[in-house]
């Protein structure tokens, strides 16, 4: 891991609620795979060593979808369909600026991920919440896959 991807790590840290205790796991117990990242009265399970870092936390506090955020017309409670859910970053980002969410229905084929994303969803969501553990393509058939601990990448 470079400089520079540790570096964006801490800052990504600062953005939550219990940074501090973060900041030490992180420090001290690099090996411990799950932490619990708190921010604004949520608690989001993150398993480090599965890639999940990439999935919810940057996705909560970069700029990459947050930004649109202002330019989107939401009048009351949004429904949000999330296909490649990972461990449902997007609709904890939405509900972390403010958005209300009526229904999610999120998609991830991973099921290592998928527990960890129904985890975060059901306890988080704040609304409506249904989990398919599938995957969408253009036609229907059949994959053989070998499935990893369910980082961004499976």
């Amino acid at each position: 891991m470079s400089l520079t991807n540790k570096l964006n790590g801490l800052k990504e840290i600062w953005y939550f609620d219990n940074r501090w205790q973060l900041l030490f796991s992180r420090l001290f117990f690099r090996h411990e795979r799950i932490n619990i990242y708190r921010l604004k009265g949520m608690n989001i399970l993150v398993d480090h060593l599965a890639g999940d870092a990439n999935g919810a936390r940057e996705i909560i506090v970069s700029p990459m979808y947050r930004q649109f955020i202002p330019r989107m017309k939401l009048s009351g409670p949004v429904n949000v369909l999330d296909i490649g859910a990972n461990n449902g970053g997007f609709p904890l980002m939405l509900r972390a600026n403010d958005v209300e969410l009526k229904k999610v229905v999120s998609v991830e084929f991973n099921p290592n991920t998928f527990m960890r994303m129904r985890f975060n969803l059901e306890r988080n969501s704040g609304c409506d919440f249904t989990g398919l553990n599938a995957a969408i393509c253009g036609e229907s058939g059949e994959l053989e896959v070998r499935l990893g601990e369910g980082g961004a990448g499976d």
